[in-house]
């Protein structure tokens, strides 16, 4: 993913937090949130000598059933999306053509 060019510029190595002019705090994405930003500076993990240096990767996982009707009847389909949280919000509205049927 990191070498990959669609994803340039579309990625966060690490949790930030972004203000408008007004001061104003802005959200855009997952490591833009307090959860990340938390998760990274404001707990025992940043202490630990052997943890600097590591990066915050979440994972986010969505489940939702489609009904398809192809001719025999309905079929329900329940797709797992899975990403990590480091990708921006623009790429995970993108279709990736890789699914597992199980």
């Amino acid at each position: 993913m990191l070498q990959s060019p669609d994803f340039d510029g579309q990625f966060d190595y690490a949790p930030y937090q972004e203000y408008a002019a007004s001061g104003q705090r802005r959200y855009s994405n997952v490591m833009s949130g307090d959860w990340a930003y938390r998760k990274s500076y404001q707990t025992q993990i940043t202490q630990d000598p052997s943890t600097h240096g590591a990066m915050l990767v979440p994972i986010i996982a969505g489940a939702d059933k489609t009904t398809v009707s192809i001719a025999t009847g309905q079929n329900d389909f329940h797709p797992l999306y899975m990403s990590i949280g480091n990708v921006h919000n623009n790429r995970f509205q993108k279709v990736i053509a890789l699914y597992l049927r199980v």
